[in-house]
């Protein structure tokens, strides 16, 4: 395990995951770019393997163990399907600690990969302590963190490289941020390649956590959205980035690399889900259309004809909620 994240990480990380990745296409939106007054490319990481960028981190994490380990993860969501199929390429056991409440749909994709499910309690704070005690008692189970690990970390940069050989002269690359390992990722390497590069990085503000943090120590002024969201007691359409504590190994890089932090609305994720699915064509869930959304709504200045580049992270959302996300969005499309 590398101790601290650089290029040259990254790109061994590369190294390690090309062969059983997609790279995925880096797509330049015609009609967005015209609405908005910049060149707008989209990064299409739910086209990645369990459709979410998660599964690079897991396979770059995995492919360093040896054959016949065994890990745990404890996830209700992109990370558990990541782990098991990088599990089952390494021939690495797996196992998977998931809330009773999980979808069906997730647990049945996760034991199809080949993981052993196990489910405790409601939440994945349940799931998450009863994999921790696991650990302590079954000395051969090796821990997966979804994002507060080097590795990982690494894993996930390696969208950073994608988007700079596709992109040379990429501008601001906007990432959504729950526990940082995308963000940590992506700045690291866009910054060693291209260092006047602007990373925008963007949290849903029913969890403003890092962002508070990262105004407060940058001196900034604090959007009164990341303290007024009603909390409507319904589960955040940005589930995926929904982290109440940034990352202790991924929030220094954050810290050093992110030159703005913006945060967005409950309703504005749901009409940039919508745009994406009507205008692009593309199924995005909320912590990917987040970063959209902070282009649409103008949470940051750009400049006319500026190449931005907005990572999709996942594209996992159930069809329920995108048809909700098209009803609240039919007057706003009619206007776009």
């Amino acid at each position: 395990m590398s101790k601290e994240l650089t290029l040259e990480e990254i790109k061994k990380a590369y190294e390690r995951i090309r062969p059983n990745i997609k790279r995925t296409l880096m797509d330049y939106s015609f009609n967005i770019s015209e609405i908005l007054g910049c060149n707008l490319y989209l990064k299409l990481e739910m086209l990645q393997r369990c459709k979410a960028f998660k599964f690079r981190g897991a396979l770059s994490k995995i492919s360093t163990l040896p054959k016949g380990s065994k890990i745990a993860c404890a996830s209700a969501g992109n990370h558990s399907q990541g782990c098991a199929l990088a599990s089952k390429i390494c021939g690495i056991n797996c196992v998977v600690y998931m809330p009773e409440t999980a979808p069906q749909a997730k647990v049945a994709a996760t034991r199809g990969y080949g993981a052993e499910v196990r489910q405790y309690g409601q939440t994945f704070d349940d799931a998450n302590k009863k994999c921790l005690e696991d650990l302590k008692v079954e000395k051969d189970l090796i821990f997966v963190p979804p994002f507060d690990d080097f590795d990982v970390m690494a894993g996930q940069g390696t969208i950073g490289l994608e988007i700079y050989e596709d992109l040379k002269d990429v501008q601001t690359v906007v990432v959504s941020v729950g526990g940082g390992g995308l963000c940590a990722g992506v700045a690291t390497a866009i910054k060693a390649l291209s260092p006047k590069c602007r990373i925008v990085a963007v949290n849903a503000a029913l969890f403003p956590n890092t962002y508070l943090k990262y105004q407060k120590e940058k001196g900034r002024e604090i959007d009164p959205l990341a303290e007024s969201e009603p909390k409507t007691g319904k589960k955040p359409l940005a589930d995926g980035i929904a982290v109440k504590v940034p990352g202790s190994l991924t929030y220094p890089y954050i810290s050093k690399y992110v030159d703005e932090f913006v945060v967005v609305s409950e309703r504005e994720i749901s009409l940039a889900i919508a745009v994406l699915s009507q205008r692009c064509k593309c199924v995005v869930e909320g912590a990917g259309a987040s970063t959209l959304a902070a282009v649409l709504f103008h949470k940051f200045k750009y400049e006319k004809g500026e190449n931005i580049v907005c990572i999709m992270s996942g594209g996992n959302i159930p069809l329920k909620k995108l048809c909700e996300c098209f009803a609240e969005a039919e007057e706003y499309l009619e206007k776009m």
